[in-house]
């Protein structure tokens, strides 16, 4: 499959309609989603919700992409045990490393410094599998999709890695709506960039991204001490 010759634009505007699918599936599943009025119901909808939405912009995105070279990229044929196992790493790493870019943030932005052992931690319950599962596999596989192996890809041919790199972890910050998450997304953009670049096959930045999310998810329910 022959892709578009992206430039600046048209890869904001891909970013976009991408940004508006998952918003538009998401808003349809809440809409058909029948359920009464329990705390219990509501919990387990929206944590199916969130895997039904995933799960199905997955698929989207891999239709659209199965007849191209970039799914090649994600299987273990091939792969160097030293890669996969630096990708994990440093997708582990980054998570200690928000900490750092998060006192940085405070002094560029003169905020009120983000306490994460203050948060109060949830307890664990089996209907919050579904949206952990999303987060920590369905999303990372997404992103990486369609953020390194997509635009990344493409803008690299049009502008070489270093515009290419700063572009896609822009956009892929951009998705994260929050400030404060387009701060930190930024980097971990740049990374798995980086990552990418380097390897040329999207498996290594997915087993970043899938190792960053997890981390961050299992600290919403046990301690995990950053530095």
């Amino acid at each position: 499959m022959k892709f578009m010759r992206l430039n600046i634009w048209k890869a904001i505007i891909v970013t976009l309609l991408f940004y508006l699918l998952s918003e538009i599936l998401g808003l349809l599943l809440l809409l058909t989603l029948f359920c009464d009025d329990s705390i219990s119901c509501n919990l387990w909808g929206d944590s199916l919700i969130s895997l039904a939405y995933n799960f199905l912009l997955f698929l989207f995105v891999y239709y659209y992409l199965k007849k191209s070279k970039i799914l090649e990229e994600i299987t273990l044929i091939g792969a160097k045990w030293q890669y996969i196992s630096l990708a994990v790493a440093l997708g582990i790493v980054f998570v200690y490393l928000q900490d750092l870019l998060n006192s940085f943030y405070d002094i560029l932005f003169s905020s009120s410094p983000i306490n994460d052992s203050a948060v109060e931690k949830l307890n664990f319950e089996f209907y919050r599998l579904p949206k952990l599962f999303t987060r920590s596999l369905i999303i990372p596989i997404i992103h990486e999709l369609f953020f390194r192996g997509f635009i990344l890809k493409e803008l690299n041919k049009s502008y070489g890695g270093i515009i290419a790199l700063l572009i896609s972890s822009s956009l892929f910050a951009l998705i994260h709506v929050d400030f404060h998450s387009i701060y930190i997304t930024f980097f971990g953009g740049i990374i798995a960039g980086m990552i990418y670049l380097k390897t040329e096959k999207l498996l290594y930045p997915i087993l970043f991204h899938i190792a960053w999310n997890l981390v961050i998810a299992f600290d919403k329910f046990i301690d995990i001490p950053l530095l």
